[in-house]
Formats: C-alpha cells, sequence, structure tokens
C-alpha cells in the first residue's frame, strides 16, 4: 500500500490559491486601466512650474504668430515644449 502524498484539504487549498490569482487577475486590469488613464498619471490639469515666467501676449495678441512658429512639436505632442 502506497503512502497518500498529499493531504486531503490540499485540493482544496490549491482551489482557493487558483481562485484567488483569477480574482486578483480580474481585478488588477480594471484597477490598472482607470489609474493609467486617470489625471494623476497623465497630469492633465497639472500646471507645470515654468522655468521662466514668459508671457504669450505680445507674440500670440499683438504680433498673431501662431503657436508653430516657436513650438514646432505641438502638432504631435501633447505639450508645446520648448521652443
Amino acid at each position: 500500500m502506497t503512502r497518500q502524498l498529499f493531504t486531503s484539504g490540499a485540493d482544496s487549498v490549491l482551489r482557493a490559491i487558483l481562485g484567488g490569482m483569477v480574482l486578483a487577475f480580474c481585478l488588477f486590469w480594471p484597477i490598472r486601466h482607470l489609474y493609467v488613464h486617470s489625471s494623476y498619471a497623465t497630469n492633465v490639469g497639472i500646471d507645470i512650474p515654468q522655468p521662466i515666467l514668459f508671457s504669450h501676449e505680445h507674440h500670440v495678441g499683438r504680433l498673431e504668430l501662431h503657436c508653430l512658429y516657436c513650438h514646432s512639436g505641438v502638432e504631435k505632442s501633447s505639450f508645446a515644449g520648448m521652443p
């Protein structure tokens, strides 16, 4: 007669662990999606301190220059970037 390798409750423990892993995986992706697209992660609506105080009033307002004159990446990027 051979000895039993695993206890009778080992199957239940394995099922609980696997079920917990599936549940964690199913909860991870929606939470990750919400975080990645949140304003906290993307910094949308958060003012970034500028190294130099600069008013666009003269160039854009009075001279009526287009943004592309100084900021070449304004159409390709989510921010204008440095001139």
